[in-house]
C-alpha cells in the first residue's frame, strides 16, 4: 500500500513534509559553502560565453595555404610545447600575432616542394600522417584552444566571485587536512597540465601526489573545496573539448564528500553542528527519525523563542558525508515505507523536550560551536502524534501477515492435530 491509497490525508501531508525537509537538508549539504556558489557559477558561464563570442569574430589565420596546418595556443607554455615538437621533427614553425581574445595562431607550412634536411634544405616537409602532428592537431585545434581559453577565463572570473574564506589560502603539501582528487589523463596530457592551469587561475594551490599510467591524484587544501567543486562542474558539464567529461573524474562523489568533511572540520569557526528548524513537533519527529535512519546524527533540542519553530541539531559532517544516502532514501520507496511505519507505530521516534524546558533562542539554519552531538538514547514506544489508522483491506491484510509470521511451526502442527481429532467423531456421527 502506498501513501494516500486509503485516502489518508494526514499520512500524505506527513510524507510531503518529510520529503521537503530532506531536500532542504540535502541542498544545505551541497551548498554548505554559502551563497557564493551561485555567483561563482554565473561568473563562470558569463566568462565562457564572452570568450567564445570574441574568438568567433576573429576568423582564421590569413597566412594559411592549402596543405598547411594552423595550431592555436593559449599561452607561452603551449607555444613552447608546439615549438619543441617542430624542432624535434625539424619542420618549420611560424607563431603569429597574439589575438585580442588571447589566442595565438601558429602556422606549420606544408613545404611540399622541399626534399628535407638530408637533401640540404632548411626544413623537412610537413608529414600530416605523423603521430606527433596528429596529436598536435587534436590538442591545439581552434575549437579545443577556444574552450581551454574560455575555461581559464571562467576559472579566474569564478575566483573573483568566491567568498574571501576560500581565497588566498596558502597550500601546504602533505598537510593534515588536505584532500585529493582523482583525474584520468589522456595520452597527450599525462601531467594534467590543462586542469592544473585552471586550478591556478581559480587560485587553488595543489600538487600531483600520485602518478599512474592513466591517472593522477591531485592534492589540494580542503578549505578550497568550493572552488574545486564549482570549477570541475563547469569543465565537465559545459566544456566540450579534450574529452573533459565526468568519466575523467571516476571518484568524483567520494572525493568531494571527503573534501567537504575535511573542509567543515577545518573551518576557523570550529562549528560542527547545524541547527535546522521545522514548523511543528510532528515534523520535527519525522525529520529527526529520517536523519537517524540514513546515518546522520540528529536530535530535537527545543524551539525558537519568537516563531516557536522546532529546532533540530544535525551533525554537519554526517550530513555532508551522507548526502548521497539521503538522495537514495528519497528517490526510492524507503521514505514512503518509513512514513507508514512511523504513523502505524512500528518505528520508534526520538522524544521531544519536556514542555517546561526553556526555549532555545538560536536562529534558523544557524551554526553553533556545540560539540559533536550524539543520537539521544531516550526513546518512546509510540509517538503521541502517530495516527490511529482506519481499518482498510490493505491494513487488515498486512496485520494478518504479521500475525502469521509470529505463529511458529509447533503451534501450527498442534492446531492441525486438534482439528483432525475433532473432525473424526463428527464424521462417525453423521454416518450413523
Amino acid at each position: 500500500m502506498g501513501i494516500g491509497d486509503s485516502g489518508d490525508e494526514f499520512s500524505e501531508q506527513a510524507f510531503r513534509a518529510m520529503v521537503d525537509m530532506l531536500r532542504d537538508a540535502s541542498r544545505w549539504a551541497r551548498g554548505s559553502h554559502g551563497q557564493s556558489k551561485h555567483r561563482m557559477k554565473s561568473a563562470w558561464k558569463a566568462a565562457q560565453g564572452k570568450v567564445r563570442d570574441l574568438v568567433l569574430g576573429e576568423g582564421e589565420d590569413p597566412r594559411a595555404q592549402p596543405g598547411d596546418v594552423v595550431l592555436w595556443a593559449c599561452g607561452k607554455d603551449e607555444i613552447g610545447k608546439i615549438k619543441d615538437v617542430c624542432t624535434d621533427m625539424e619542420i618549420e614553425c611560424k607563431p603569429g600575432k597574439r589575438r585580442s581574445s588571447g589566442l595565438t595562431p601558429i602556422l606549420l607550412p606544408a613545404n611540399a616542394k622541399l626534399e628535407g634536411i638530408d637533401a640540404g634544405d632548411m626544413f623537412n616537409p610537413l608529414d600530416r600522417s605523423d603521430e606527433r602532428i596528429v596529436s598536435l592537431e587534436e590538442e591545439f585545434n581552434h575549437e579545443a584552444a577556444t574552450e581551454r581559453l574560455a575555461a581559464m577565463a571562467a576559472a579566474e572570473a569564478m575566483r573573483e566571485e568566491a567568498d574571501a574564506l576560500f581565497k588566498n589560502i596558502e597550500f601546504a603539501p602533505n598537510g593534515e587536512w588536505n584532500s585529493q582528487l582523482t583525474f584520468t589523463t589522456l595520452p597527450f596530457d599525462r601531467e594534467a597540465t590543462f586542469l592544473g592551469q585552471c586550478l591556478e587561475k581559480a587560485g587553488v594551490g595543489y600538487r600531483i601526489a600520485e602518478r599512474a599510467e592513466e591517472h593522477v591524484v591531485i592534492e589540494f587544501d580542503a578549505r578550497q573545496t568550493p572552488l574545486v567543486e564549482t570549477m570541475v562542474e563547469g569543465l565537465a558539464e559545459k566544456t566540450d573539448m579534450m574529452e573533459m567529461n565526468w568519466s575523467r573524474f571516476p571518484d568524483w562523489k567520494r572525493d568531494m564528500r571527503m573534501a567537504k568533511i575535511s573542509m567543515w572540520l577545518r573551518q576557523e569557526r570550529g562549528a560542527q553542528v547545524v541547527n535546522l528548524t521545522v514548523p511543528r513537533h510532528r515534523d520535527a519527529e519525522l525529520f529527526s527519525s529520517a536523519m537517524n535512519r540514513v546515518g546522520v546524527a540528529s536530535t530535537i533540542v527545543g524551539e525558537e523563542s519568537e516563531s516557536k519553530r522546532k529546532i533540530i541539531a544535525v551533525d554537519a559532517a554526517d550530513l555532508m558525508a551522507h548526502d548521497a544516502d539521503i538522495e537514495a532514501f528519497m528517490d526510492g520507496e524507503l521514505i514512503e515505507q518509513h512514513v507508514i511505519d512511523v504513523l502505524e507505530g512500528r518505528k520508534v521516534l526520538p522524544g521531544l523536550p519536556a514542555p517546561d524546558s526553556p526555549p532555545v533562542t538560536t536562529g534558523p539554519a544557524s551554526l553553533t560551536r556545540a560539540e559533536k552531538i550524539e543520537v539521544p538514547s531516550a526513546r518512546r514506544e509510540r509517538s503521541r502524534f502517530a495516527l490511529k489508522r482506519k481499518a482498510t483491506p490493505e491494513t487488515d491484510e498486512r496485520r494478518a501477515r504479521d500475525v502469521a509470521r509470529r505463529v511458529n511451526n509447533p503451534q501450527k502442527r498442534t492446531i492441525e492435530r486438534s482439528k483432525t481429532v475433532e473432525t473424526s467423531p463428527r464424521t462417525s456421527r453423521s454416518g450413523r
